[in-house]
């Protein structure tokens, strides 16, 4: 899978999500709505912090990559 596909993906399984959120509320979300690993592991590498949208999270995950 592509990184744009992988960043469909993180925003499929993050609806629903309340705002704001916190790290481990989302990656709490995803495990909840069973991403899968490679979901979970994008979401673990965005730093720790309240976020207030899923694009708040998505432009936390691009620049990581």
């Amino acid at each position: 899978m592509d990184f744009l596909g992988s960043i469909g993906d993180v925003k499929k399984y993050l609806e629903g999500l309340s705002f704001p959120a916190s790290k481990s509320e989302i990656i709490n979300h995803l495990e909840e709505k069973n991403a899968p690993d490679n979901i979970l592991s994008i979401a673990e590498k965005i730093p720790d912090k309240a976020y207030n949208s899923i694009d708040d999270i998505v432009s936390n995950v691009s620049s990581r990559f």
